[in-house]
């Protein structure tokens, strides 16, 4: 017989996101866990489980929690939009102003953390010039360009965070010219830089190989010690979250072929560096050709150049009837 899963971690997904969302609650208003917990006629035990998400509030504790922090009612009824019942509760959907937010709590408590990237460098490693070329391209939907850049300008404080980050990375992604080559150079210096860190991997699938055909959309695969792993995907309107066992088996297992497909850290540190060799010629090319068609294109300072006072017709005429002055031999 089938030992029934504990309530408490029945939608684990939603109740860590639900702590999040109390915990800058309670953050913002000033408000700690002794208060709540004598407000609601609880256990600090108790409120500490809920904002960790080990344990389930009822839609009362949490509507009180979030009354009590004065949070206004339009995102009262979001946040407690988490508790309701859901067909599949292995999905969790989020909106761009929340995502990168979300992102960084789930990394930040990630033991191994796997990251793949197909066509854009993943945003905890990203530059911040990479970062800010990419939203001007691909502006996020709904959101604001200004305060996404903001958030995820704090990734080297979640990578710090981070103990194992095993980053694979399709070469594609590198040769994407965003910001241009020397946004690109920085960038994948970057990258070889951390290549050295410790607890870091990065690996390089090649562009060339066949699997390329199967490859998927980026995607990060957390494993934690005390919850069920969650597989993070951005999405054109904000992020996808999954934890159901069937989920994380199948994006486990493509992690597992990118991983064979992939280069070991020393090729793929040496590709690295070529790249970036690659981007910085073009930027040194560029800027030779930019200066020669300023140079080719300048306009001539006539009032500079000798000026030339052609000889008057009398003048001609009489040296044309001069004698000649060279002696006869």
């Amino acid at each position: 017989m089938t030992t029934p899963k504990p309530p408490e971690l029945a939608q684990p997904i939603r109740n860590r996101e639900l702590g999040r969302r109390l915990r800058r609650a309670m953050r913002e208003a000033r408000v700690d866990g002794l208060t709540v917990s004598t407000a609601l006629g609880t256990s600090v035990y108790t409120v500490s489980r809920w904002l960790t998400g080990r344990l389930t509030p009822s839609v009362m504790d949490a509507a009180s929690i979030l009354l009590l922090c004065q949070v206004p009612r339009s995102q009262r009824q979001e946040i407690l939009e988490l508790l309701r019942p859901e067909c599949d509760p292995g999905v969790l959907r989020l909106p761009v102003e929340e995502q990168w937010d979300a992102y960084r709590a789930f990394a930040a408590d990630a033991k191994p953390l796997v990251e793949f990237a197909s066509f854009m460098v993943p945003w905890l490693v990203q530059t911040p010039h990479y970062t800010h070329a990419y939203l001007m391209h691909v502006p996020p939907s709904g959101g604001d360009v200004v305060a996404v850049e903001a958030k995820a300008r704090q990734a080297p404080t979640v990578l710090d965070t981070v103990l194992r980050l095993n980053l694979l990375l399709h070469e594609c992604a590198l040769r994407i010219p965003v910001g241009g080559s020397e946004v690109m150079a920085d960038q994948v210096r970057y990258l070889a830089l951390l290549a050295f860190r410790f607890g870091v991997s990065v690996r390089i699938i090649p562009a060339n190989n066949p699997d390329n055909l199967a490859i998927p959309a980026g995607f990060t695969l957390m494993d934690f010690a005390d919850f069920p792993s969650v597989i993070y995907r951005d999405d054109p309107t904000g992020a996808i979250l999954l934890d159901h066992h069937r989920d994380i088996a199948a994006y486990r297992d493509i992690a597992d072929r990118l991983s064979d497909s992939a280069l070991d850290e020393d090729t793929s540190l040496d590709l690295l560096t070529t790249i970036a060799a690659e981007y910085d010629q073009h930027t040194t090319d560029t800027h030779r050709a930019r200066l020669t068609h300023r140079c080719d294109t300048a306009p001539v300072d006539v009032g500079r150049s000798p000026t030339i006072t052609p000889p008057a017709p009398a003048e001609i005429q009489a040296s044309q009837h001069a004698p000649d002055a060279t002696p006869a031999s």
